[in-house]
């Protein structure tokens, strides 16, 4: 039997995510309502009318469900509650930077030199927080897997308070 393709896998991504908050922005309505509610509190009302512009015109009641899903898993709070008209308004938002935008296949070519030079700086940083990472509650040892996937959240972590901040240029990286 010949060999028609032997390209080798190599891993340029990772993705550090549970499954509940994977499935919840799988959903090109809830990663667009993530991103809209990103440092600010929004009504439901408001959440529709930012998916509206952006080409996603939902009914409220769809949108509010779509919000429950993300609260579900945890990555939408309620931040604000008012009095209005006898009743309450809910005002929802979340910590998390959701950026709802396709990478060009020719990305990692394109930026090839710039990568080099980040995944050098941050080598260093990764085996630090490597060696700082404590076992699970009740192991006496931290399990290789743990320790990979706590590794991903500092640096994430790390990194997204680097571009909030401005990434040393003054201004958040991030919009």
């Amino acid at each position: 039997m010949a060999t028609l393709l032997d390209r080798p896998t190599e891993v340029t991504r990772t993705i550090a995510i549970d499954p509940a908050r994977a499935a919840a922005v799988a959903d090109p309505v809830r990663s667009h309502a993530l991103a809209l509610l990103c440092g600010r509190a929004l009504t439901a009302e408001q959440v529709a009318d930012g998916l509206a512009r952006r080409g996603r015109r939902r009914a409220l009641t769809t949108v509010r469900h779509h919000i429950e899903v993300l609260r579900a898993a945890g990555l939408v709070d309620v931040v604000r509650v008012t009095e209005s008209r006898g009743g309450v308004t809910k005002h929802y938002g979340t910590p998390v930077r959701m950026l709802p935008q396709a990478v060009p296949a020719d990305f990692g070519e394109r930026h090839a030199a710039a990568i080099g030079e980040a995944a050098s700086a941050i080598a260093a940083i990764v085996e630090r927080a490597g060696a700082s990472v404590l076992p699970e509650e009740g192991k006496k040892r931290v399990d290789p897997a743990y320790r990979r996937r706590a590794v991903a959240e500092i640096v994430n972590r790390a990194m997204t308070v680097a571009m909030e901040r401005g990434g040393g240029h003054g201004r958040p990286l991030a919009p």
